[in-house]
């Protein structure tokens, strides 16, 4: 069974679409609402929230092609420091194979 897709970005955080809460992330074109975002005081981190959940699609983009360029890098160059397991850790490319595994989980 496939992961469950999320709705494609660009997001957005909106002021005055939200029904439910104090901003709405939505799709750019405002057709569809994703999340409402509270945070007091709203000013700093209502919005602060409300701009890194709109940005997910975007991280989420960047982490897997970071993720297929480290299994490039891995492939021809195993002994580079970076890609040496951490004892607490384990190497970039599982963490970030990790970090991208739950945020899909999550959804």
């Amino acid at each position: 069974m496939s992961a469950p897709q999320s709705t494609p970005g660009p997001w957005i955080f909106n002021e005055t679409r939200s029904s439910r809460g104090l901003l709405a992330i939505t799709t750019a074109d405002c057709t569809q609402n994703i999340a409402d975002v509270f945070g007091l005081p709203l000013a700093e981190v209502g919005h602060a929230n409300a701009a890194l959940i709109a940005r997910a699609p975007d991280l989420l983009a960047e982490c897997e092609r970071l993720r297929a360029a480290l299994a490039d890098v891995n492939a021809y160059f195993v002994t580079l420091q970076d890609m040496q397991p951490d004892s607490q850790h384990g190497t970039v490319g599982e963490r970030v194979r990790a970090a991208v595994r739950a945020a899909l989980a999550s959804k």
